[in-house]
């Protein structure tokens, strides 16, 4: 689960070294306000979402988050100008939002406490690995080689 979070952070980035601001004609503000955007989503989103999960359960709210924002990523290809962008962010930020608390709820909820350190720390420690996969894999198409 965490592992789509971290690729859809990390393709931004990727997206970024390789010319979107040029490709979208962005300008760096654009993309540090749409960056904000996110966040600000991100934010609003977390306590609702944490009122639906209350709600209606983690086996229905969460598996809809995680489509959802896979969702609104495959659409991130056909952005063509800021406006796009914008929406983009603004939905992934809001499906993001309530996922990382969700899933910590979760956790402790079916997890054994003396595992939940270790699972915690896998989690926390996953992003870097993920970020070094995401470089390898965003690299290997041009090179021909991993």
């Amino acid at each position: 689960m965490f592992f789509g979070l971290q690729l859809d952070r990390g393709n931004l980035s990727n997206a970024l070294t390789d010319n979107l601001l040029v490709d979208l004609n962005l300008t760096q503000d654009d993309y540090n306000n749409g960056t904000t955007v996110q966040v600000l989503a991100f934010l609003a989103a977390e306590f609702p979402v944490q009122l639906l999960i209350k709600r209606y359960g983690f086996k229905q709210v969460l598996p809809l988050l995680m489509m959802a924002w896979s969702l609104v990523s495959w659409t991130q290809a056909f952005m063509h100008e800021k406006v796009g962008f914008y929406i983009t962010r603004a939905l992934i930020g809001a499906c993001e939002g309530g996922f990382i608390p969700g899933a910590s709820k979760w956790a402790w909820l079916v997890a054994v406490v003396s595992s939940l350190c270790a699972d915690e720390g896998v989690q926390s420690c996953s992003q870097p690995i993920f970020t070094l996969r995401r470089s390898f894999r965003s690299a290997w198409p041009r090179s021909g080689r991993l």
